[in-house]
């Protein structure tokens, strides 16, 4: 069914979508942790820090008499995500902490599942066409969904060669390059956290050839200070040009 010929209230619709990458220890998890009623799909550990609920994206090994059986990361953040998704919960905002490593689960899982040991061995593009749309379906399907989203991943930091002989530092995310900007593609901002000499940290939309980052919301500042609140401000403040 088609919807009412109707202008919405993008203000009061809106929902955050924010991919957001620094060095370990630069403050995502704790700032991703003030948005609202969030709920943590956490795979690294690190939530000794922060009060929100959280599900554990890792393997989970149990024995049935001498036969081990072993349920996927990737398992468990798909029914995760199927959870979320049929909304019997009252959380507002998913934080994925760290895609990265959900991209590498959903490796190992469909490498078991085509009982191969490396994309190559599923044919000339095959398999990683397969592990690529994999991943992607599941991350659309959440990126897709009423809440705000939070995707946060550590930064690669690399010196690229210029032509002359001088040197540049590059600052990416810690994901394959087509992967990252298909999911840059899905959400309204893609940021990294920075700071200065006086241990300041901020975060950072600059986007060009050495930065990954950018928005689609028209935010007036290209850096602001790594605060909940600041955040929230200048979303609106884009939000509403």
């Amino acid at each position: 069914m088609l919807p009412e010929n109707k202008k919405r209230d993008v203000q009061t619709s809106k929902k955050v979508k924010l991919y957001l990458y620094g060095s370990p220890m630069s403050g995502k998890t704790t700032f991703a942790n003030g948005f609202p009623d969030p709920l943590m799909l956490n795979t690294d550990g690190n939530i000794q820090y922060v009060d929100s609920p959280y599900v554990s994206i890792k393997d989970q090994i149990s024995m049935d008499g001498r036969i081990k059986k072993i349920k996927y990361a990737w398992e468990i953040f798909k029914e995760s995500v199927d959870e979320i998704i049929a909304g019997e919960h009252d959380y507002k905002t998913i934080i994925i902490d760290l895609i990265e490593d959900v991209y590498e689960a959903c490796r190992v899982y469909m490498y078991n599942k085509l009982e191969i040991e490396h994309e190559s061995d599923a044919g000339y593009g095959k398999g990683y066409d397969m592990i690529k749309t994999e991943f992607l379906t599941t991350m659309k399907r959440i990126l897709n969904s009423d809440y705000n989203i939070v995707l946060l991943s550590h930064d690669k930091i690399e010196e690229v060669k210029l032509k002359g002989g001088a040197s540049i530092t590059s600052y990416t995310v810690n994901l394959q390059e087509k992967i990252a900007k298909k999911l840059a593609g899905m959400v309204d901002i893609t940021a990294r956290i920075v700071q200065d000499s006086d241990n300041n940290r901020f975060i950072d939309f600059t986007y060009n050839d050495y930065v990954f980052g950018g928005n689609r919301i028209g935010l007036q500042q290209t850096k602001i200070p790594l605060n909940i609140e600041e955040f929230k401000k200048e979303f609106i403040k884009g939000g509403n040009k």
